[in-house]
């Protein structure tokens, strides 16, 4: 699990040996789960950097039979992401289902995610040309 969270097996076996020595009963790790799920947000994190964080305490709410709908994980993910990006998300239809299948908005927070992706490709591609063009300026016109 440590690898698959970008974690080094040492830092893993560290949190274990911690959960281990400090005992919490069910409620209060359920409890400080709830308060970490609802601190969390994108702040100046990148997107891949949140969806890590935000999986890794899904995984852990799992890990202690924590449950919660769909449309809670849905709005929680939307809330979480930055006024611009979650104004993009929700103004756009997006091609979740494939190129070749109709646009639509996103109903899962795995959709919102993907959508993040989309605009953050789109946004990628609309930098690149004029940052290649300014690199060439710069090295005298090479080219």
């Amino acid at each position: 699990r440590a690898q698959k969270h970008g974690r080094l097996p040492e830092q893993a076996a560290i949190k274990t040996k911690l959960k281990k020595v400090i005992r919490e009963t069910p409620f209060q790790c359920q409890d400080r789960l709830d308060k970490e799920f609802e601190a969390l947000t994108q702040g100046r994190l990148s997107h891949a950097e949140f969806r890590a964080q935000w999986e890794e305490k899904l995984e852990d709410m799992f890990d202690t039979s924590m449950t919660y709908e769909s449309p809670t994980l849905f709005r929680g993910y939307l809330t979480k992401l930055s006024d611009d990006m979650r104004s993009t998300v929700l103004s756009k239809s997006w091609p979740l289902d494939g190129p070749d299948r109709p646009l639509r908005k996103p109903i899962t927070w795995k959709e919102v995610g993907e959508a993040v992706d989309f605009e953050l490709e789109t946004r990628a591609d609309a930098k690149a040309p004029k940052e290649h063009i300014n690199m060439l300026a710069a090295a005298g016109g090479a080219g």
